[in-house]
C-alpha cells in the first residue's frame, strides 16, 4: 500500500470530509500515556479504513471500465 496520508488526501478529496481533526487535536494536545496510544490505535485504525475504502473505490472503478 502507499503513503496513508496520500490517500487520506485522495479520500478527502473525494468525500469532501476531514478525518476528525477537533477529535485528532485534542488527542494530540493532551500528552498523556493512554491518549498517546490511543491516538497511535486510532491512526492504525483510521489508515486501515482509509486503505480499505481506497481499494473499495478503485475496485467499483476496474469494475465499470
Amino acid at each position: 500500500m502507499g503513503n496513508p496520508q496520500i490517500l487520506s488526501q485522495l479520500l478527502r478529496c473525494r468525500t469532501g470530509t476531514p478525518t476528525f481533526p477537533d477529535v485528532y487535536n485534542k488527542i494530540r494536545n493532551s500528552g498523556n500515556a493512554f491518549y498517546e496510544n490511543f491516538r497511535f490505535f486510532v491512526r492504525i485504525v483510521t489508515n486501515v479504513i482509509i486503505a480499505f475504502q481506497y481499494f473499495i473505490l478503485h475496485s467499483s472503478f476496474l469494475a465499470v471500465s
